[in-house]
């Protein structure tokens, strides 16, 4: 018979690990964030993942495959075709998720057991304690998200909409009018405020302002590890100890970032790139001063001037 310290042990090593989320409207710092909580002892941060579920007619993920019942017909190679075709990373190069599908039996019928598992082994593999995704639009859909990780903990990084937009204008899978581009930041950063609101509790979720991050990152990363509940560690100040998260891309993105950002992306020498602050400021091709009302009452209610 089984000892019941032995059982209790088994029962504890099965667990999930806590999981949290950091999201956004894009081209608002999460990368910058990312991996100074992957440098903490017990967070795990891998590469933007963006497998869970579809956004903006972008193409069927986990949810949509076991939503539509085609979990019942997947095998290893199935799911991870589909990774490898959604993952915008070379997740492979990151984690032997190939070597996870394997070992799985199929067909699998739980999508919370799944993906529970899949991060848990992801962070169990970096030999860490809690598992961090940062995919910013999965603020889009918090109501998944919550049917997954009910007890989740959300890190909204907000970042002045009219410096996103100019950002935007620079990415080539979003739009180059500026205008367009501000109605998207306020329709995403609205939509994450109100699904927090409709489907957290209050201590769930923590917003953190871009600019407040980048001028005092040990302030504001004492305020998210105690969100996370965990010890804020000067690791994540330490450059030389974050992860180079393009070493897992899969194409080149060196056109979408000003030169100033290259520069200290090179150089390393400070944890936080402050030259993007309210660069609308400075910007010529756009009229900043006659915006929608409904976007200057976003700005406004985040703190920033009309």
């Amino acid at each position: 018979m089984m000892h019941l310290e032995t059982i209790k042990n088994f029962f504890k090593k099965k667990q999930s690990i806590p999981f949290s989320c950091i999201v956004g409207s894009g081209r608002c710092g999460t990368t910058m964030l990312a991996k100074m909580l992957n440098s903490h002892s017990m967070i795990c941060v891998p590469p933007e993942l963006q497998i869970l579920f579809e956004y903006s007619d972008n193409g069927p993920r986990l949810y949509e495959i076991f939503k539509e019942k085609k979990n019942k017909f997947f095998g290893p190679k199935d799911f991870m075709e589909l990774i490898d075709v959604r993952c915008p990373k070379k997740l492979s190069v990151y984690f032997d998720y190939m070597s996870f599908f394997e070992k799985q039996q199929y067909p699998i019928h739980s999508f919370k057991k799944l993906v529970n598992s899949f991060y848990s082994e992801i962070a169990e593999s970096k030999q860490k304690k809690i598992f961090i995704d940062r995919t910013p639009w999965y603020g889009q859909r918090i109501d998944i998200i919550n049917e997954l990780f009910p007890d989740a903990k959300y890190i909204h990084m907000i970042r002045d909409g009219r410096d996103v937009a100019i950002s935007y204008a620079r990415t080539p899978w979003w739009h180059d009018d500026i205008g367009q581009n501000l109605e998207r930041w306020h329709a995403e950063v609205r939509q994450i405020i109100d699904s927090s609101n409709q489907f957290l509790h209050p201590n769930q979720m923590l917003q953190v302002r871009y600019e407040d991050f980048v001028d005092k990152p040990e302030v504001e990363l004492r305020r998210i590890c105690e969100h996370l509940g965990v010890n804020f560690e000067y690791s994540m100040l330490d450059t030389a100890t974050h992860v180079d998260y393009s070493l897992y891309r899969k194409s080149n993105l060196e056109n979408i970032s000003s030169e100033a950002l290259k520069e200290w992306s090179q150089s390393k020498n400070i944890p936080t790139f402050k030259g993007s602050r309210y660069a609308w400021k400075s910007y010529k091709d756009f009229d900043f001063s006659a915006l929608p009302e409904h976007i200057n009452q976003s700005l406004h209610a985040h703190g920033y001037e009309k």
